[in-house]
């Protein structure tokens, strides 16, 4: 079963120096139909102006992973980084309760895609961490940035997820096996592409359960990932 979320009925909010679109209940958002995908608690679209940052309320013990798509994402405070994240980059950190902020910084603005998870063991470190995948390592397949034991230099993660990104030109494809009893979750960040046939396009989202497989051909330039999940 495929179950699509169309980019036009996600939560919206606006401030003239962020824009965030909501797939799941966050913050002020509130969707009683839309709270979550099996581990996945929050799936956040952002676009922060140049010089800005946003702050919300991160609850103790979810990891929140930030892929970043366009401009430089700034350091975490006290986190120990010290040059800001590039377009390619995919970073994790385990909240420990307090204020989450997202920061632009460069002359243009800033859009990363934010995937909270809750996890469900101890993770290897409570500190940020990230990995950069260039533009080659994931165009034309599915690219491994996060799992549970780190494998092929991807981030460890406390949860059995795992997450890829991937770049596709038009006409190109690729596949994933789902094994029984998984899900998975595949959100579209530019582009257009088909999803078993079921055509989505930048900034929709489609759960799918009960399938063993999802297949992914672009209908044009795309760029998505897919969040593997138990």
């Amino acid at each position: 079963m495929i179950a699509i979320r169309r980019a036009e009925e996600r939560g919206h909010f606006g401030q003239g120096w962020i824009d965030a679109y909501h797939t799941f209940s966050f913050e002020r958002y509130r969707d009683p139909e839309h709270t979550g995908f099996r581990q996945l608690v929050a799936l956040n679209d952002e676009r922060v102006e140049p010089g800005f940052e946003w702050a919300h309320a991160a609850p103790r013990d979810v990891e929140i992973l930030s892929y970043v798509l366009e401009g430089d994402l700034a350091p975490e405070t006290g986190s120990g980084e010290t040059t800001p994240l590039r377009r390619g980059a995919f970073r994790r950190q385990l909240s420990r309760g307090g204020e989450h902020r997202i920061g632009a910084q460069s002359a243009s603005s800033l859009r990363l895609l934010e995937f909270w998870l809750r996890p469900e063991r101890a993770t290897r470190t409570s500190g940020v961490e990230h990995v950069h995948v260039s533009d080659d390592e994931k165009r034309g397949k599915l690219k491994l940035v996060a799992s549970p034991d780190g494998r092929d230099g991807s981030l460890s993660v406390g949860n059995d997820a795992r997450i890829y990104v991937s770049l596709l030109g038009e006409g190109e494809s690729v596949e994933h096996a789902i094994a029984s009893g998984r899900h998975a979750w595949v959100q579209v960040a530019r582009g257009s592409l088909e999803l078993n046939g079921r055509i989505l396009t930048a900034g929709d989202g489609a759960a799918a359960s009960a399938e063993a497989r999802v297949a992914i051909k672009a209908r044009s330039d795309a760029e998505f990932v897919l969040i593997d999940l138990a």
